[in-house]
This record gives C-alpha cells, structure tokens and sequence, in this order.
C-alpha cells in the first residue's frame, strides 16, 4: 500500500480526473475504492476491505487494488513536468515520451496516419535532444510504415538511414556505459591502491572508447568522461582531470544537453581531484555556489557537499564545515535520502564535535545538531560488509571519542577491530597513513595511555606520517575525515 499511497500524493492534483475516470470503468469496486482512498489514508487494509466487500477478501482486494495502481499510472501520464522541473532538456525529454506514447494509443484505435504525422514531428526534437532509445524507437516505426504500410521511397530511406546511425550511436552508448559502470564498480569494492591489472583495464576501455570518432552525443560524451576521469585518478595525473572537467562542461553549458545532475557530476569528480591536489580553498570556492544556487537536493548535491566539508575540515575552518553539515541535515530532503548518505553525514558531524574539542575558543557547537554519542558508540557501522575502508574512519572516531573518556578497555577493544581490517584490506601505498595512523594507536595502547610513554612509543611512527603527505594519498581520503596529524593530536590531548 505505501506505494500507492506515494503515487496517489503524487496525483492529488488529479483526484478529480481520477474521481472519474474510475466511475467510468467496468470495475464495480474501483469507483469505491477510488473514493476511500481519496477520502481517507489511514484505514487498514483489513478495514478498507470490511468498506468495499463486506468481509475479509484477499483476493478481490488484490484485485481492485491492481486496478487503482494501473489508473493512478495512467493519470501520473498526464502531469506537466514544468511544474516540477525547470530544465528544458528534461521536460522536453518528458513531452517527447509523452508523444510516442499518445501515437501509439492513437495507432491502436485506426487511426496509423495521425499517429505518424506526431512521430515525424517528435522525431526531429528526439534528435536535438540526443534522446537515443527514443530516436530509434520512433525511426522504426516511421521506416517500417514507409517501406510497407504506405510506402514512400524518400521517407523509407530517410527514416532508415537514421535508424542505421542510432544503431550504431546506441551501442557505441551502451559500450562506453558498460565500461564507466565497471570501472565505478571496481572504485567502489576498494579505496585502497589500485593493482596494475586494473590501470591496464581502464587504459584499455580508455583506448577503445577514445578510438569511436562519429559519435557525439552527450550520454556517449558523458560516460567517456568517466572512463578517462578513473584513468586520469589512477595515474593522479590531477591537472589531466581539470582539463577532462573544463572540456565536458563547455561541451554542454549553455545548451539544451546541459541538467543540473551532470553538472553536479562533473564538478563532485572535480572536487575530489582538488582535495587530491591539495587545493581545498578551491574545492570550497567551487563548489559553494553550486550547492548554494541548488533549489533541490538531490544525492549528488549531498555528496558534494559533503567534500566540501571534507576541505574545510582539511584546511581546519571548522566553522565552515559546521555550517554546510547544519544546513544539510535541515534540508526537507535529507530525511528521504538514504541511509548511507545519512551514516557518512553522521561521521562527520561526530569529528567536527571531536574537532571542537581543541577548538574550544574558536568554535561552538551549540548551532549544530545534536550528535548522540552513546548511540553512536553501540552502532553497527553501514559499511560493516564493505572493503572501501570507511570502517577505519568510523573505528578511529569511536576510539578517540572513547579516549576522551577514559574508557581505555573499551579503546582495545575497537583496536583488535583495526588490527583486523587492516591485516585484511589495508596493504597498498594508498593506504600508507590508514596503517600508521592504525599503529599509533596500538602503540599508545602499550604504552598503557601513558603521555609520556606514548609520545616515546610512536616518535617514528609520527615522523613517518609526516614524510607521507595527505596530498595525492589516493582512496585515503575518504577514510580520512581529518587529517591524521590533528586527529593524532586529538588523541594524544585526550590522555595527558
């Protein structure tokens, strides 16, 4: 039911069409339905079922149920997306769909050459609009009835040959998709150090998909740019990546190709090169108007908001990262994001209240929303299945917060944890300050939380954190939400 019931919100605009066109069909039980639904969203099942038969009726409740959900589809047709969207390209991606839908319903009731006349005209905007599934849709149609049901020589080899190209367009698409969805695949399993078989696969898909030189359209272009984005990650070639950027953005600004998501993904990729490069003033400075300007939160703006709170945090504008997590967390979108969004969002607010502590004079956490340790603390982590290393930034978080309160036996427990997954995920370069910052830990809990003792223990070690900076450190970003060396000092404060 709470699919229906979503989808009726949806069309509450439309009660009245929905009133009656459920009095018009042949249905005994749909008008009634129609009407209790409308009428009521709380009644049960069971109760709607005693309103409409009388009695408990799985089976013809199933039934009607069935009926209402294809009629509210039905209505859902009908809406003006303008109301909802204000990108062109997206509406008129809408209409176009809209328009085969309706030439086919018209063809089905004897009417094929009116139906035609809407497809040729559609077919012109689905080629502006590189919609690719639509253009070959529609070519077929009109090539088939040209070449037999009314044939016209010019017409059969136009809407032929145009069904040729976007043969040839569609899966040099479904190509370059496949091979971008592989690569993010494969960067997902792991944030650690990429192995030498997979810089030689994405330099292949590269290749390949570098070498197919009449295709252009902007979902070609698009997943393109994510295979060479991985490469250029790969190799950290991080100006490569800006090139890659400005290139695809100016391919698309200003045209009818251009949506807010693929600007957003162009510039979260951009983001990541620029906390990689070490340029996190830029990262925030390019970011914030973006997410500023936003009239909607999508995924995509919560994910790169949350790398600009990553570069506040790593430039220590503590501040700044305060204020952005508080405005996100406020969104009337973030309580229907979902859970991993809401868990990574939740890591960062508990490390900047753990960064407030040697802020103190310069920071309040009193704006910010309220950070339950204790649950925290007793959490089973999201990520508990997954290998991309965020357990570290969680087991470090917990290991800090439990230092500042003294709970030493409980700080060895999360380091078995640690020494756990590091043993069996982190044995890469890229994970080279994961594993020493891992080490300080254990040496501290040798030294018994002794000062002085920890301090001696892991001279070499914080040394060796030094000679490996966080810039270029590769997947170590996403476990490292401070930097190691203030987290370190957190750490160390805590048991002085």
């Amino acid at each position: 039911m709470k699919f229906i019931y979503e989808l009726l919100n949806f069309n509450e605009r439309y009660f009245p069409i929905l009133l009656e066109l459920s009095s018009m069909s042949k249905s005994k039980h749909l008008f009634q339905f129609c009407q209790i639904m409308i009428g009521s969203k709380s009644m049960s099942e069971y109760e709607i079922m005693k309103a409409l038969f009388g009695k408990s009726d799985q089976v013809s409740f199933s039934k009607v149920k069935m009926e209402f959900r294809l009629l509210l589809i039905k209505v859902s047709c009908i809406h003006d997306i303008a109301t909802l969207e204000n990108n062109e390209r997206i509406i008129g991606v809408v209409n176009l769909l809209r328009e085969t839908l309706v030439s086919q319903i018209i063809s089905h009731n004897i009417n094929k050459k009116m139906s035609i006349e809407i497809l040729e005209k559609s077919l012109t905007n689905s080629i502006k609009l590189q919609i690719t599934e639509t253009v070959l849709h529609q070519s077929r149609i009109l090539s088939e009835y040209y070449g037999s049901s009314e044939y016209n020589k010019y017409k059969f080899k136009k809407y032929n040959k145009i069904l040729s190209d976007y043969q040839d367009i569609y899966q040099a698409e479904t190509l370059a998709i496949k091979y971008a969805l592989n690569l993010q695949n494969i960067h997902l399993k792991s944030l650690a150090s990429i192995n030498p078989e997979i810089e030689l696969l994405a330099q292949k898909y590269a290749n390949e998909i570098c070498k197919i030189k009449n295709v252009h359209t902007i979902n070609f272009k698009m997943a393109k740019f994510r295979i060479l984005y991985f490469l250029y990650e790969i190799k950290k070639d991080y100006q490569l990546i800006f090139n890659l950027c400005d290139t695809i953005k100016s391919d698309i600004i200003n045209t009818e190709l251009n949506s807010q998501g693929k600007t957003i993904s162009i510039e979260l990729r951009r983001s990541v090169a620029l906390i990689q490069a070490g340029q996190y003033k830029k990262c925030i400075d390019n970011g914030l108007p973006i997410i500023n300007t936003a009239s909607k939160y999508p995924i995509g703006i919560y994910y790169l908001s949350l790398y600009i709170i990553k570069a506040y945090l790593y430039c220590g504008n503590i501040a700044g990262a305060s204020s952005l997590i508080s405005k996100l967390i406020s969104r009337k979108e973030y309580k229907h994001q979902n859970q991993n969004i809401k868990e990574i969002i939740g890591i960062n607010l508990g490390y900047i209240y753990l960064s407030s502590y040697i802020n103190k004079s310069k920071f309040t956490t009193s704006t910010l929303p309220p950070f339950r340790l204790a649950k925290f603390l007793n959490s089973t982590p999201i990520f508990s299945k997954d290998k991309r290393g965020i357990n570290v930034g969680i087991l470090l978080l917990h290991v800090a917060f439990l230092l500042q309160r003294r709970k030493f036996s409980e700080v060895i427990d999360r380091i078995d944890a640690l020494n756990r997954y590091a043993s069996r995920y982190l044995r890469h370069d890229d994970t080279f300050r994961s594993n020493c910052m891992i080490k300080l830990v254990v040496q501290m809990a040798k030294a018994d939380f002794h000062p002085i003792k920890t301090e001696r223990y892991t001279a070499q070690l914080r040394a060796q954190l030094d000679q490996v900076p966080l810039t270029g450190s590769g997947g170590n970003i996403e476990v490292e939400i401070i930097p190691f060396e203030t987290l370190w000092e957190i750490m160390l404060r805590a048991i002085r």
